[in-house]
């Protein structure tokens, strides 16, 4: 029997995630169909009872539904509750346990790079899960500073708690006109994109 691993997002059309992880599962000998879900917000609620379906072995979580998603399933593991958003579900014997890969994704990749961003100032383009993740990366290495711009800046202030007290934060609007911006991208020697 086949069985299924979804990518839950909206819009998905433009991702290339299907078709490099159907390659893999292909490559593998793996009788798994990857499939993308363009599920709108209404509607996810829907869509993750159908992720506990037996055919389904659990899914990918992108925009705009990775803190949503949080709420939906029923084991986050600590990555996941720490950040406050979602990007990978398992489905085990129809409970969904979810996890948040972002962080060590972000941790793993500077490492390899020689990114060093402790003492460091950081501009965040976006304030979405990526970010949460970002900002709890920075946290942990040390960075001496992270601006966030946002189109909606409030939201942006969303992410203060994650910052703890270690990391200060500060929001400006995404706005090339921002002189908040400007100025902030000048003393910056990392800006991490995590708009879609």
């Amino acid at each position: 029997m086949s069985r299924l691993v979804a990518l839950l997002g909206h819009p998905v059309a433009h991702s290339l995630s299907p078709a490099f992880q159907q390659a893999a599962f292909d490559a593998s000998g793996l009788d798994v169909r990857y499939e993308a879900w363009d599920v709108l917000p209404a509607d996810l609620r829907p869509a993750v009872e159908r992720l506990r379906g037996g055919d389904v072995l659990g899914s990918n979580v992108t925009v705009p539904h990775k803190v949503e998603m949080l709420s939906l399933v029923d084991r986050p593991d600590g990555a996941a509750e720490r950040v406050g958003a979602v990007n990978t579900v398992v489905n085990a014997g129809g409970l969904l346990e979810a996890s948040n890969t972002d962080v060590a994704g972000l941790l793993g990749a500077w490492e390899e790079a020689g990114i060093d961003v402790s003492g460091e100032r950081a501009v965040l383009l976006g304030a979405g899960g990526a970010a949460r993740a970002a900002v709890v990366a920075l946290a942990r290495l040390g960075a001496r500073g992270v601006t966030v711009a946002n189109r909606t800046p409030g939201r942006g202030e969303g992410l203060r708690p994650l910052a703890g007290g270690s990391l200060p934060l500060s929001v400006c609007p995404l706005d090339a006109s921002s002189g908040d911006l400007r100025a902030a991208l000048s003393e910056a020697s990392l800006v991490i994109h995590c708009t879609p």
